[in-house]
């Protein structure tokens, strides 16, 4: 019984005593450690709140379990909690605590992701340390994986982590987890697979969808089913409620079907038949590609700005990144994107600076 008390308090003091509270938004959590180990372990997660309000989020894995994985956790955890307070951006963050990482011998693989959330913007900018990569749910049903990948924690000198940035729309979920979540049956594909349709069931319902009272424990009930786990599991969950009033998302392929998703949902109740519908979001998803292509080219992927607006019976979709485009050749049946737009769209406009390049896309609606 003193051993239970001692372990308790261990995992109370590595383990956050409560998420922050939002308005808009919402955090829910649930850490269940390997069932043959002690009731702590390597996997972390963390939210808490920045000088500026906005909210820091990790998730983490040491490469081993019992207590002596959980004292490794702790230190890690407190390194980017450290780092967090100098206002820098996540890959830097990470960049610190891989320095740490690689200065003691004693600690093994640890992965990790940092985030952090804009609760006024709704927007979430995280990078990756070799750490499975979040998901994000959308109510209507779509659930994709986001952008990871990277090196582990003090593998090479400098890690040079990449930077994602994306709006989490009202009624969208982003999910954070470590790998215990989908090994437990030594096929992460199958376990990937598995999460998927998990997080598509409990939180792709729509609005009328009954609320989990636990949704993150919920998580761990329908993976593992009553059965034991050979590796800690933690799960990190971020839900947005109200409504955003822009889009932001960093200009990678996957940004595509998420502003669709989006841009779907926002018209599906100002009258717009199927077929201008469907004209829509393939103007939009040909605007999101030229910005993709030719706005980042050799570069780092930047950003995408996606608005809407309701202007007098008339739709206004305005995407705009902040890349230098540069002359292109048609190739093809390439290079027929703007053709594509006009084909759909009654209006598009392009406004080209040496800052920015916006494409403004117009239907207009029954009257």
């Amino acid at each position: 019984m003193q051993r239970e008390r001692r372990v308790d308090r261990i995992q109370r003091a590595l383990l956050p005593e409560r998420l922050p509270t939002l308005s808009g938004a919402a955090f829910h959590a649930a850490y269940r450690p390997a069932t043959n180990e002690s009731d702590v372990g390597g996997d972390w997660f963390d939210a808490f709140r920045l000088p500026d309000r906005r909210i820091a989020i990790s998730v983490g894995d040491v490469a081993a379990h019992g207590l002596d994985a959980a004292g490794i956790m702790g230190e890690v955890r407190q390194a980017i909690r450290t780092a967090a307070a100098s206002n820098v951006g996540p890959a830097a963050v990470l960049d610190h605590v891989n320095r740490f990482v690689a200065l003691r011998d004693s600690i093994g693989m640890v992965t990790a992701i940092f985030g952090v959330y804009d609760p006024e913007a709704s927007t979430l900018a995280y990078a990756v340390a070799g750490h499975p990569p979040p998901l994000l749910a959308l109510p209507d049903g779509l659930v994709r994986r986001l952008p990871a990948g990277g090196l582990p924690l003090g593998c090479v000198e400098t890690l040079g982590a990449k930077e994602w940035t994306f709006t989490l729309p009202a009624g969208a979920h982003a999910l954070f987890y470590t790998d215990g979540l989908i090994e437990n049956e030594r096929d992460p594909v199958s376990g990937e697979q598995r999460l998927l349709e998990v997080v598509r069931g409990l939180f792709c319902g729509g609005r009328n969808a009954p609320p989990e009272s636990d949704p993150a424990m919920a998580v761990h009930d329908r993976i593992f089913r009553g059965a034991s786990n050979r590796d800690d599991a933690a799960v990190l969950l971020l839900s947005r409620s109200d409504p955003v009033g822009c889009y932001t998302f960093s200009a990678v392929p996957i940004a595509a079907p998420i502003a669709r998703a989006i841009v779907d949902r926002e018209i599906s109740h100002l009258g717009i038949d199927d077929e201008r519908r469907f004209g829509v979001l393939v103007a939009l998803g040909e605007a999101i590609a030229n910005a993709i292509e030719h706005a980042y080219r050799g570069a780092a992927s930047g950003l995408i700005r996606l608005e809407l607006e309701n202007q007098a019976h008339q739709l206004v979709v305005t995407v705009e990144d902040f890349g230098c485009w540069r002359p292109f050749r048609r190739r093809g049946d390439r290079g027929r994107g703007i053709d594509l737009m006009r084909a759909f769209m009654d209006s598009v406009q392009i406004f080209s600076t040496r800052q920015s390049t916006k494409i403004v896309l117009k239907t207009e609606l029954a009257s």
